[in-house]
């Protein structure tokens, strides 16, 4: 047998919950023949992922964040300093993330100037199984401080929501800054990230 077909098949056993798998060579019956495969399994995160141009909007709204010019040639979305600003995602837990596990949203961020202060940037969240009902949202958010540093990517701490679901369950977001947060600049999002577990093959 291919070593690559013993390799899949692995991988399949692994999926199901098995730590290795075995074939015996189709020219000899002699159990010497056989090759064994062992895998191990390890927790590692994946990232959904939601580039500011995948991220949705109310146009005309007062709170719109607004696609913009960012360095010459580039764009991102703006979420202006002293004004409530948002944006709008959903997205579908994936079949390979572990069922129950937590799930951690960030965002990935540059300052508009040099002065000090902190972004406060927000999600309201509401997920649901598949046949169950969509809660109330719940609110979480981080602060950020700004590195000062034109143009620079800036990551947030990882906003941390414990849950019970499984594949295929679904979330809506809403994205926004707190306009009484401490920077008073524009916060540039290039995009909104969340991380979940699942697992690997060491």
């Amino acid at each position: 047998m291919n070593k690559y077909l013993v390799l899949v098949i692995c991988v399949i056993m692994l999926l199901l919950g098995l730590t290795g798998c075995a074939y015996q060579d189709e020219s000899s019956s002699s159990l010497m023949a056989k090759e064994l495969v062992n895998v191990s399994k390890v927790l590692i995160f994946e990232d959904l992922r939601f580039p500011a141009v995948s991220v949705k909007t109310k146009a005309g709204s007062a709170k719109e964040a607004k696609i913009v010019e960012f360095r010459p040639n580039t764009i991102a979305l703006e979420f202006l300093g002293s004004s409530d600003r948002e944006a709008y995602i959903s997205f579908q837990l994936p079949h390979e993330r572990l069922d129950n596990t937590t799930i951690f949203p960030h965002f990935h961020w540059s300052p508009e100037d040099t002065t000090s202060g902190s972004v406060n940037w927000c999600i309201d969240i509401s997920c649901s199984n598949i046949n169950d009902i969509f809660p109330t949202t719940t609110t979480y958010c981080v602060d950020d401080v700004s590195d000062e540093t034109l143009w620079k990517h800036q990551m947030t701490n990882m906003i941390v929501v414990h849950n019970n679901l499984g594949a295929s369950a679904m979330c809506s977001l809403r994205l926004w800054r707190n306009s009484s947060d401490s920077y008073s600049g524009s916060a540039y999002l290039h995009e909104f990230d969340v991380h979940y577990i699942k697992y690997g093959i060491d």
